[in-house]
């Protein structure tokens, strides 16, 4: 592929840096490809690939193309000759979703000259793009991802990150190839030469781990299918370490006799393994198996959901039960299915570790918030079903883990889509349950991992630390797509409660969080360890798996057993005591820092700010055409109806052609937090030849501001304390309020004022004549958008940041402008660092911070804030 990375890219006014993709994308730099991170990209190769055979387009103006099931279809479109978007549609092309980006060409002379579709194995597809290099790129997705790529708002909301790989040739099968960069926490990128301190790379077992760990590859998958699952442990009643791992397809496929349940087992805690043998000796259909040794007790009970045979006249053919061994697990008793008090068999797939309370009440978890409870009644288990009810909240827990904690306190984890694990809690030994709460623990739609340290008090959570929310609008179900095709409300409630979804990549990494009071609280999450392994198996789901970890402890050491990548098990040990040596995201980003694998200087440390804040909500300003435009609000603390708040609307740079309302978040954020009512602005980019020029621009800033004025009371706001504040082309837009009057959409009602009470302006674009910033963007008449060229009596207070360093933005012009505000009689405060440079207050930490206290000092001058006390 040829061609330098783009600076910036444009995709539906998101400036999009190809070297930090935003979270839930990645970057393949030798391919110059941006794609979502549950696709593979590679060189397209048709000698060593094998998909299905050309599909033919069905309609013009776009590739339409038919998917696997009857009348679905799926619809591709290009936009700017750069990025490809997907529809569905489930009723024959009648109607269709809303476009998902699918990928974008990231090199500065790359352009989309042609598609072409095939289908490929497991459901997937093969969308091959020819960008006029020497070779052309193959795109692997699966059909069940469709529903969850990024639309445009998605890749709005989300945080930058630096997901940058390599891509492996299609005829390169070594899996054990390391990928040559990793990125951990989102964008913690380094070489994986050059780990972060503390931390190797170890290439026996794949892993990226800490240096007091060590491990080995204990399994590696045996059957034609090349699969394993759930794999569980435990330390037997004579201390043995015992292994149980489902090694073939997954139990849920239809073949009858799917796989195989092997075992391993160590007698010298760990150092050496005798195995594989066949745990159960049979080959049938093993989900997982789930041991459990009562306290004081010589016997072994596993637990596992009963499919075929033992199965047969059990609702949906999977029944619960359990096996027994009394001679330390080298012999097992025939399965004894669970019987529930009403004389039914319990019916449920249980792959989720069981617990045994304080009372010596077993329980388990399943699917959709069930949990099975077995008390101890005279001597006999007495078997109960319990469900929760539907809490009320759009996200449904799944795959509970029950954990026993002390006198009649229980508490169930359970996985979700809403981008955190959610818990319920019980006070009465597991009877009867309270609401369930979001827990602080980021966790995408993978399984809980909740485990107690040999004290028996310390829970340790392992979880993935990674979320990626994306509207979905169909219902979380694995026949979604021949549900019906969603209503305006199920589209309405996805863009509301978005979802975290199928996030593959967000597997990759494990993370711990140790509480001390039965998880009422969690210490900062620390990085365990980390997929290291180059994409090299067929679908993203495979090559980034560390989930379903399992873990018990021994003689001091913490044991976790981890399917890796569903090909192999991994034993990992470390001392228990250091657990807590660990780093947390913060240190492990510093230790990082001197090994980063993006080229460029400093990073910008206010857009790591800003890509952790979140507005209270968004609403519409504008519609031009079918295109919505937006306000994120920052609503302060305490705000009510009735209230008058002063308001801070910020407006983001980036030549008019790129950025973000999310790069002023950092700003807004400060200015909620003094009380304001604060918004970031969301305004059409400037293309050139094209209807979308620098006034189209300035007419979108001002419509912003006169509906912040017209919507003052339900917004809260003083409609005579409005702030414009920008930066860069943004500091021009701001100004472009105060200033140019009649550069306004023809359809404005302009009864409500659009100027604002006062200005604050971050280096911004204040001369546009040829010796300023954007004469060739806006051509002859830019002397009627220049404001060093309008500036007159009768504008508002204003606050301006030039450094004196600035390249970009000439500070000429900011004098230029100064002195024309002043022989105006304008009120104007000019703050100029020496040798500051573009934007400065959002690159210099120092400089940032008495940016704002600046700020805070002028708005206390002007009435609208309190003056901070010394």
């Amino acid at each position: 592929m040829s061609g330098a990375l783009l600076g910036a890219l444009s995709i539906e006014g998101v400036s999009l840096n190809p070297l930090e993709p935003p979270l839930g994308l990645k970057t393949y730099r030798d391919l110059n490809l941006m794609v979502d991170d549950t696709m593979l990209a590679r060189e397209w190769r048709p000698g060593t690939q094998q998909p299905g055979p050309l599909q033919k387009t069905l309609t013009n103006g776009a590739w339409v193309f038919p998917l696997y099931d009857a009348g679905n279809q799926i619809k591709l479109t290009v936009s700017d000759r750069r990025t490809v978007w997907s529809c569905y549609s489930k009723d024959k092309g009648l109607t269709w979703s809303q476009p998902r980006f699918v990928a974008a060409t990231t090199a500065d002379d790359a352009v989309i000259k042609g598609l072409e579709f095939r289908r490929a194995k497991g459901r997937a597809f093969s969308l091959v793009l020819d960008s006029g290099a020497k070779s052309k790129a193959e795109i692997v997705f699966k059909e069940n991802d469709l529903r969850r790529l990024a639309t445009g708002e998605d890749l709005r909301r989300a945080p930058p990150g630096r997901l940058v790989i390599r891509s492996v040739p299609p005829d390169n099968k070594n899996e054990n190839l390391l990928a040559d960069s990793l990125c951990v926490g989102g964008d913690i990128a380094f070489p994986s030469a050059s780990p972060p301190a503390g931390y190797k790379v170890a290439p026996d077992i794949g892993l990226i781990m800490h240096e007091s760990m060590s491990g080995a590859v204990l399994h590696r998958a045996q059957s034609k299918a090349g699969t394993l699952y759930e794999t569980r442990a435990v330390v037997t009643p004579k201390g043995d370490f015992l292994v149980m791992i489902p090694d073939g397809e997954h139990a849920s496929g239809p073949r009858e006799k799917s796989n195989r349940m092997l075992g391993y087992r160590s007698g010298d805690q760990g150092k050496t393994w005798a195995g594989p043998f066949p745990a159960f000796g049979d080959e049938e259909k093993h989900h997982t198996a789930l041991p459990l040794v009562s306290r004081g007790s010589q016997r072994i009970h596993v637990f596992e959901t009963q499919r075929g045979a033992p199965a047969q006249g059990v609702k949906g053919g999977k029944a619960f039960g359990f096996r027994t061994s009394d001679d330390d697990g080298r012999s097992w008793s025939q399965p004894e299915l669970i019987q529930l008090g009403n004389g039914r068999h319990f019916s449920g797939t249980g792959v989720i570790q069981m617990t045994e309370t304080t009372a010596g009440t077993w329980m388990a978890g399943f699917h959709h918030s069930r949990m099975l409870r077995g008390a101890l009644e005279n001597g006999q288990r007495r078997w109960s079903d319990i469900r929760q009810p539907e809490s009320g909240s759009a996200y449904l827990l799944d795959e509970l883990r029950v954990l026993g904690l002390d006198g009649s306190n229980v508490m169930a984890l359970g996985r979700t889509c809403s981008g955190r694990l959610w818990e319920m809690r019980s006070t009465d030994d597991g009877r009867t349950w309270g609401e369930a709460q979001p827990t602080k623990l980021v966790h995408p739609d993978a399984p809980p991992m909740l485990f107690h340290l040999s004290d028996g008090r310390t829970l340790i959570a392992l979880h993935h630390n990674r979320a990626v929310p994306r509207s979905v609008h169909e219902p979380i179900h694995s026949d979604w797509l021949k549900m019906p095709t969603p209503t305006a409300a199920q589209v309405a409630e996805g863009n509301k409660f978005r979802h975290v979804l199928q996030d593959w990549v967000g597997r990759a990494e494990i993370w711990l969080s140790l509480s001390r009071d039965n998880g009422a609280t969690w210490d900062e999450p620390r990085l365990l360890f980390a997929n290291a392994l180059a994409e090299t198996l067929p679908d993203a789901n495979s090559n980034y798996q560390c989930s379903y970890v399992d873990l018990f402890t021994d003689k001091g050491r913490v044991h976790f057993i981890v399917p890796h990548r569903w090909r192999r098990v991994l034993h990992l040990s470390m001392a228990e005591a250091a657990l807590t040596a660990l780093p947390t995201r913060a240190q492990l980003a510093v230790f990082a820092k001197k090994t980063s694998v993006q080229a460029k200087p400093e990073p910008n440390f206010a857009a790591k700010i800003s890509s952790q804040i979140e507005p209270t909500r968004r609403v519409v300003y504008k519609k031009v055409g079918d295109r919505e435009l937006g306000l994120d609000i920052f609503e302060p603390e305490g705000l009510k109806r009735g209230d008058k708040r002063p308001c801070f609307v910020a407006i983001h740079g980036g030549g008019w052609t790129s950025g973000s309302p999310r790069s002023m978040y950092v700003f807004a954020d400060h200015c909620a937090r003094l009380g304001m009512v604060a918004i970031s602005v969301q305004y059409r980019l400037y293309k050139a030849k094209t209807p979308i020029t620098v006034f189209e621009c300035v007419k979108d800033a001002r419509a912003a501001l006169r509906y912040v004025r017209s919507h003052a009371a339900e917004l809260g706001i003083d409609p005579e304390k409005i702030i414009a504040n920008g930066a860069s082309a943004g500091g021009h837009l701001a100004a472009a309020t105060a200033m140019f009057d009649g550069v306004d959409h023809a359809d404005e009602d302009t009864k409500a004022s659009c100027h604002p009470n006062a200005l604050v302006l971050f280096s911004p674009v204040i001369d546009t004549s040829k010796e300023g910033y954007g004469n060739a963007k806006i051509g002859e008449r830019w002397q009627e958008l220049s404001p060093a060229h309008q500036a007159r009596a009768g504008l508002p207070p204003t606050l301006l940041f030039h450094g004196d360093g600035d390249t970009t933005t000439p500070i000429k012009g900011a004098n230029i402008f100064a002195e024309a505000m002043r022989r105006a009689g304008n009120r104007i405060e000019f703050v100029s660092p020496p040798g500051a440079i573009h934007t400065y207050m959002f690159k210099d930490a120092a400089l940032h911070e008495q940016t704002k206290q600046k700020m805070d000092a002028f708005f206390a001058e002007l009435g609208f804030v309190k003056a901070a006390t010394p």
